[in-house]
């Protein structure tokens, strides 16, 4: 082999590397602008508006046939559909739902708190499902249906849907927090109105007993 040819291989392959590892870096600084949702937060607005904004989010950077997210209700740890694209796919995305559920692939994605990609109700097309989670606790779950030719995503597209959907997890459960927050402040705040409103009641109480103690 001509020694010349070899080295500009070699120069090749790592020219290849090299800008396998930028995109591999400007995707994942991509992925973890778009999973920013402090201003979403700062602003008070609804999961849901998170969750639209996640959808959005996955869309512009993954092509699925159709995709949902789900919610935890925190109270009876039940699951409820936020957002459905393209919306006429709601009934067929629950249907698919009831499936994954009824075999377990749920419960699996909820145990691996990763994505997990397994075989849609007719056996042909591929699921991906990705819990929605924090350290702490699970607050929603992805589901994306692939197309038919369209087997997996590769490791770079899942980690930066993972990126999106674990942030997506905190702005959930910092929007939680701080509702909590506001309440707690509301309930002391009236409190403490209601506490000073009996003092004054008891001061003008005091006085007109003392303005009559002095009358007589």
């Amino acid at each position: 082999m001509n020694s010349s040819t070899f080295a500009d291989d070699v120069s090749d392959i790592a020219d290849h590397d090299d800008k396998s590892r930028q995109y591999i870096h400007n995707a994942i600084e991509l992925a973890l602008s778009f999973g920013d949702f402090q201003k979403e937060i700062h602003a008070q607005c609804t999961p849901r508006e998170i969750g639209l904004k996640t959808a959005e989010r996955i869309n512009h950077l993954i092509s699925f046939e159709s995709s949902a997210i789900f919610f935890v209700n925190e109270e009876t740890s039940d699951m409820h559909m936020s957002v459905c694209t393209p919306a006429h796919s709601e009934k067929a995305i629950e249907s698919e739902l009831d499936f994954l559920i009824q075999n377990g692939f749920v419960a699996w994605a909820m145990r691996e708190r990763r994505g997990i990609t397994v075989f849609a109700k007719d056996g042909r097309r591929q699921i991906m499902l990705h819990v929605m989670a924090t350290y702490s606790r699970i607050r929603g779950l992805f589901m994306g249906l692939f197309p038919e030719q369209m087997r997996r995503l590769p490791d770079t597209s899942l980690q930066i849907l993972s990126i999106i959907l674990r942030n997506a997890a905190n702005g959930l459960e910092s929007l939680a927090y701080s509702s909590m927050l506001r309440q707690q402040k509301n309930e002391l705040e009236k409190s403490v109105e209601e506490k000073t409103q009996r003092l004054v009641h008891y001061e003008k109480q005091l006085l007109h007993a003392q303005n009559m103690e002095a009358i007589a």
